[in-house]
């Protein structure tokens, strides 16, 4: 499954109430926060930003197992920028957050059950 992310540094709960007021989105949290607006999931994180490379735009890729987790984020991986390996964490028993050679910030996880 894939869940696009915005992440918005300290804006993030704000941005989230706006989309339920104004827009009618509705939340279902598994460990992070998801919403789903006009049929369509994705999340609103507020992170910050240290590093300078978590403010925007982010793809979160759910999969079933471990395995697939680690597969597809090695080769994520390959030219790109690991920016926090592969851990378990209190959200789900697998997840790491790569940039990969475009650019593009990934976040790989188990779906959480």
């Amino acid at each position: 499954m894939l869940i696009p992310a915005i992440n918005l540094p300290g804006r993030g709960n704000e941005a989230i109430e706006f989309y339920k007021t104004a827009l009618g989105a509705e939340v279902v949290d598994i460990g992070i926060t998801i919403l789903t607006l006009f049929g369509t999931k994705f999340c609103i994180e507020d992170d910050k930003d240290e590093a300078g490379i978590n403010s925007g735009l982010t793809m979160n890729v759910f999969l079933a197992s471990k395995e697939e987790v680690t597969a597809v984020f090695n080769k994520l991986a390959e030219k790109g920028q690991v920016v926090e390996s592969l851990k378990p964490d209190h959200w789900t028993s697998l997840w790491g957050f790569v940039v990969d050679y475009f650019g593009v910030r990934w976040c790989i996880a188990v779906e959480h059950s």
